[in-house]
């Protein structure tokens, strides 16, 4: 499984977290941005 995974390659379980991490809130950046740009075009459509 995963956690064999991560034992074979010597990777700390905090190391992994912290990429974990780091990549669920570039994802969340991403989508907020994403979402207020439609937001705001939608806004300026119906002007």
């Amino acid at each position: 499984m995963l956690a064999e995974s991560l034992v074979e390659d010597r990777v700390s379980l905090e190391d992994a977290q912290a990429v974990v991490r780091k990549a669920q809130r570039l994802i969340a950046d991403g989508h907020a941005r994403r979402f207020l740009r439609q937001r705001f075009r939608g806004r300026k459509g119906l002007d």
